[in-house]
């Protein structure tokens, strides 16, 4: 045994610390998410710390008091630090303007012989510009947003906007090979072997429409692993490339009564192969980023084919979590922005729950 290496228990306490002390946030991912992905991480504290795992607890509690408490005090400072900012820029502005002023009043009376000072007088001066139209440095900083206590929404997989420029989808990102890759010590998710074959099912109407439809993957931590026991369908209206969900908050107050973790989601391509375009890119990066483990299951019958993806842990969460762009848009090719999910197990006969709030 090599006692070189082996840590003291102040060492490891303060390595689990650093750990849990690592919170980024990130501007592209709405508050309520990480507020929804707070409490998640409260509730798998709570089942290590039941199952004994008290190290895997102590630090998804780190997390969840750093991104809560301290990420909102460091919030609040950038906030003061603006507006600080902000109007020590207004009062430099005012007072250039009025010096201006001053200056070309000052002009004007020079040029004037004395008995013309009267008529310059008469003159109005130029009033200072008012405050709404002053441009401040700090105009183009926008603070990160910190999570409020409202709940997660659910993923879509297409974009809104009837203004996006037609691209095709069908020029992939490239999908990196599962024998370049290691699992990266993700934990493994448990999908039940029927979960491609029910939704499928529920989503025939729409398929048969060229409908998108998607659905939500949620489930329970035993033993490390992260099991999917429900499929939730939510409200939602959908095109050939795109599905919008409606009236979520009943998505989450079932999770919420039903001490659900999002786990990822799933969703249609009803007419091409299974794969992942930029907008289902961005819409899985904000799962990713908060649940390392997260999948986007995607469905193609027309080609019988289903796929459970992930991005690449050690270039695609960066570059997506980096990229401005919206709607569909043409990414790089190398290195590979995602992977086929190697971290995920399916097991025949596991129990699979659907709620499809279509229908209620």
């Amino acid at each position: 045994m090599d006692y070189e290496n082996i840590l003291t228990p102040e060492m490891r306490l303060k390595q689990i610390s650093d750990v849990g002390n690592t919170v980024e946030l990130n501007s592209s991912i709405p508050a309520r998410r990480y507020f929804k992905s707070g409490l998640e991480m409260v509730r798998m504290a709570n089942v290590y710390y039941d199952e004994g795992n008290l190290e895997n607890a102590f630090g998804l509690y780190m997390k969840f008091m750093t991104l809560m408490i301290t990420t909102k005090q460091e919030r609040r400072a950038q906030e003061e630090r603006l507006r600080l900012e902000r109007e020590a820029a207004e009062a430099a502005a005012r007072k250039a303007a009025t010096t201006s002023q001053r200056l070309m009043t000052s002009e004007v009376k020079r040029s004037l012989p004395a008995d013309g000072w009267s008529l310059a007088k008469s003159v109005t001066p130029v009033p200072p510009l008012p405050a709404d139209l002053l441009l401040y440095p700090s105009d183009d900083v926008t603070p990160t947003p910190f999570p409020t206590p409202v709940s997660v929404p659910i993923p879509t997989s297409g974009a809104a906007k009837d203004s996006r420029p037609d691209i095709d989808r069908s020029k992939k990102p490239s999908l990196l090979s599962a024998v370049h890759t290691s699992r990266h010590a993700l934990r493994t998710v448990v999908v039940p072997s029927t979960l491609m074959h029910k939704f499928l099912s529920i989503a025939s109407s729409n398929t048969n429409n060229n409908i998108e439809t998607c659905g939500i993957l949620g489930g329970v931590l035993e033993y490390n692993k992260l099991v999917v026991t429900h499929l939730l369908v939510p409200l939602q209206t959908g095109k050939s490339d795109a599905c919008i969900t409606q009236k979520e908050e009943q998505i989450f107050d079932y999770q919420d009564q039903n001490e659900l973790v999002t786990f990822g989601w799933i969703h249609t391509h009803p007419t091409q192969t299974a794969f992942l375009s930029s907008v289902d890119l961005h819409t899985h990066c904000s799962y990713q980023l908060l649940m390392p483990e997260a999948i986007a299951v995607v469905c193609a019958p027309k080609y019988k084919d289903n796929q459970c993806f992930c991005l690449t842990p050690s270039y695609g969460v960066d570059y997506i979590a980096g990229c401005r762009q919206s709607g569909f848009h043409p990414h790089p090719s190398e290195p590979p922005l995602y992977m086929v999910a190697e971290h995920v197990k399916f097991v025949e006969g596991a129990p699979l729950e659907v709620v499809d709030f279509r229908k209620r």
